[in-house]
């Protein structure tokens, strides 16, 4: 009977360690959100192979990404990315945050 009390606090921090021990990895080792400015070296709303080869898994998956094949990535096709800080993405000048150019309320004459 002895033992078995002994043995009681060792067994409950045996299963505590387990259960600890197979948790979820913290999402502070996962890698950061980058907004899309910061690599739009140019500012020309488009980002390049060029503008993408420092950060090796966006160079990695830029074809992916890369829906049109014409070797930019706009603001839509860079929203994909895993990786990508979808809250700072830039509006499209054409348009703007109403997300019409306005061109189908013009009156025809």
């Amino acid at each position: 009977m002895r033992t078995a009390q002994r043995l009681g606090p060792i067994v409950i921090a045996v299963a505590i360690a387990a259960i600890l021990g197979s948790q979820p990895a913290s999402s502070a080792e996962s890698p950061s959100r980058i907004d899309f400015l910061s690599i739009d070296a140019n500012k020309d709303g488009k980002v390049t192979p060029v503008e993408a080869q420092n950060i090796d898994d966006l160079r990695n998956t830029f074809g992916v990404l890369d829906i049109n094949h014409d070797e930019t990535l706009t603001p839509a096709e860079y929203a994909r990315w895993d990786r990508a800080d979808n809250t700072k993405l830039p509006i499209s000048p054409a348009t703007g945050k109403s997300g019409s150019s306005g061109a189908q309320h013009i009156p025809r004459l």
